[in-house]
């Protein structure tokens, strides 16, 4: 492993239907792995944008990945995410923790499958988890307002939808 200093590093993805997300960063690689400041991330649809607010930190090394302060914010809505991923002790579970909110961003921000349908809205969110992959225990909420949904191959469209979920446990439930 090349060992030194990130003086400047920029990724561009783009995502598909009009989605594009772009990212810069400083930091340091080691053999230990990658501690990454990510100061400038940005993600955009033909509705609009996001763009990130301060600086947040990435982590990727031998133990796990650690992202926090992770804040994207612009007139496409709010989107707030911290996550650890750490490996379970004596070869154990991988242990998570994170927490995501969400405010009034679209669907289509998301990559989401069409094969049974199409889905669209906005969402809202404040929800977090802990516990192993295997088994999360979740809480908080979701909410989808001025939703529709497109049945696949028709014109049949049900709309306007209004869906509260509440995380419990290992799920979310339709409330």
């Amino acid at each position: 492993v090349a060992e030194g200093a990130i003086e400047a590093g920029h990724i561009r993805a783009e995502l598909g239907e009009g989605r594009e997300w772009t990212l810069e960063g400083r930091g340091t690689v080691s053999a230990n792995g990658l501690d990454l400041a990510v100061q400038n991330s940005h993600f955009r649809l033909a509705q609009g944008d996001v763009s990130q607010r301060g600086d947040d930190l990435l982590q990727l090394n031998s133990t796990g990945v650690l992202l926090e302060g992770y804040v994207l914010e612009g007139d496409l809505g709010r989107l707030a995410l911290e996550v650890s991923l750490r490996k379970g002790l004596e070869g154990g579970p991988r242990e998570t923790r994170g927490k995501l909110q969400l405010e009034k961003l679209p669907l289509k921000a998301f990559p989401l499958p069409t094969t049974a349908g199409a889905i669209g809205g906005v969402v809202s969110a404040d929800l977090e988890w802990t516990g192993t992959l295997a088994r999360p225990l979740l809480s908080g909420w979701a909410r989808i307002e001025e939703g529709s949904y497109r049945f696949a191959r028709s014109d049949l469209v049900w709309a306007p939808a209004r869906i509260e979920l509440k995380a419990e446990g290992d799920r979310l439930v339709l409330t």
